[in-house]
C-alpha cells in the first residue's frame, strides 16, 4: 500500500471540488486555476485576486464533504464575480481592516443572492 502525500485537508477539499463540480459544472474551469493554500490567517475560506484559495485546516476538518463543496462554490463565485480585485479598485492597497470587512459582507451577500 502507497502512502497518499496529499494532506487531510487536500483530500477534503479535492473531493469537496468534485462534488461542486457535479452540482455547477460551468464553474469547472474556475477550480482549475485556484491553487490551495492552507493558513490559520482566515477564519474559513477566502480568495484573493490571484485566485488562490486560503483554506483554515480547522476549519476545513469539521466539514463533511458537502458542506466543503458549499463553501468552495462560495469562493468560486466570488472569484466569477471579480470580488478581490473590486475591492482593490474601490478601497485600494492600504484599506484598513474595517473597510475589508464591511467590503467583505456586501460581497457575501451579494454570493448569498445566487
Amino acid at each position: 500500500m502507497t502512502e497518499s502525500i496529499l494532506s487531510d485537508v487536500q483530500k477534503l477539499v479535492t473531493n469537496g471540488k468534485i462534488q461542486a463540480r457535479r452540482l455547477m459544472p460551468y464553474l469547472c474551469h474556475v477550480f482549475s486555476i485556484m491553487r490551495l493554500t492552507e493558513t490559520r490567517r482566515v477564519d474559513t475560506m477566502a480568495v484573493d485576486k490571484y485566485n488562490r484559495l486560503y483554506v483554515n485546516p480547522e476549519f476545513c476538518n469539521s466539514l463533511s464533504t458537502g458542506h466543503c463543496a458549499y463553501v468552495l462554490l462560495h469562493e468560486v463565485l466570488h472569484i466569477v464575480l471579480d470580488h478581490p480585485k473590486r475591492f482593490l479598485k474601490m478601497m485600494g492597497p492600504d484599506a484598513t481592516e474595517k473597510q475589508h470587512y464591511i467590503c467583505n459582507i456586501a460581497a457575501d451577500l451579494c454570493v448569498q443572492q445566487l
